[in-house]
């Protein structure tokens, strides 16, 4: 199952969409999970098949809203296309949510509809889905950074919205839920820190005292070695003075 489904044109914004994918995925994660959001993209979840068209219609199916990069490109792309129309055939058009990329979403709200021009991002199909005015995500001015990480704080302020719907909260509740997990994970991350550095000193020093051990049981094999040359030694001596002088007067006899 996936939290989302992600709808772009590979030619507009091919860069922008995996950002966008890993910033869904990285954002208020805990750190004992793999991902926050399971984010459908094809590029990093197709595999190679020839049945292209039933699998993405099974990601569709198994997806819970509909993000729809929206730009004159994609508006104008066939696959693009397709995917929407397999979405409101079977979900509900309250799970699409348009993210602006490029060109423009202009209401008319005379006719409480949107209006088809030049650079409009919406293709025609969306024409009369709406029943009022489609509430939007502006990334942008994304393409136009080369930071596009949830460590720029304009990039994070528009994924925040999406990530929000997406998880059914709002925007300040999902920031909040941000900042307690980077707290969590510095906290846990200080942790590690302390105790690998507690094991470092611990091994430093078994270490050291083996060294030591080594070193005193050296000298008190080298002294005991002393002490029994010197033992030999002193016997030697004895020995020898125990051992019977010849007299003088027994040695001019022979």
């Amino acid at each position: 199952m996936y939290h989302a489904f992600i709808s772009y044109s590979h030619a507009a914004d091919g860069k922008l969409a995996p950002k966008l994918q890993q910033a869904l995925e990285r954002l208020a994660k805990p750190w004992y999970k793999l991902r926050n959001l399971n984010i459908f993209r094809d590029e990093s979840t197709l595999s190679a098949s020839p049945h292209l068209w039933d699998n993405i219609t099974k990601a569709l199916d198994e997806s819970t809203y509909f993000v729809l990069l929206a730009s004159p490109r994609s508006a104008a792309s066939k696959w693009v296309k397709m995917e929407i129309e397999y979405w409101l055939e079977h979900k509900s058009i309250d799970t699409l949510i348009v993210v602006l990329t490029d060109g423009e979403i202009q209401w008319n709200y005379k006719e409480n509809n949107y209006i088809d021009s030049k650079e409009g991002a919406l293709p025609k199909l969306l024409a009369d889905q709406f029943e009022q005015e489609p509430f939007y995500i502006d990334l942008r001015s994304a393409n136009s950074q080369q930071d596009i990480s949830l460590n720029n704080p304009i990039f994070k302020k528009e994924v925040l919205k999406v990530a929000a719907h997406i998880h059914g909260v709002t925007p300040k509740d999902l920031a909040s839920a941000e900042v307690s997990t980077h707290k969590k994970m510095m906290r846990l991350r200080n942790t590690i820190v302390v105790a690998l550095l507690l094991l470092l000193s611990f091994s430093v020093y078994k270490t050291i005292e083996a060294k030591n051990n080594f070193d005193t049981a050296e000298i008190q094999r080298k002294n005991a070695e002393r002490q029994r040359d010197i033992a030999l030694a002193n016997n030697y001596i004895s020995e020898a003075q125990r051992e019977p002088t010849p007299s003088i007067a027994l040695a001019y006899a022979k």
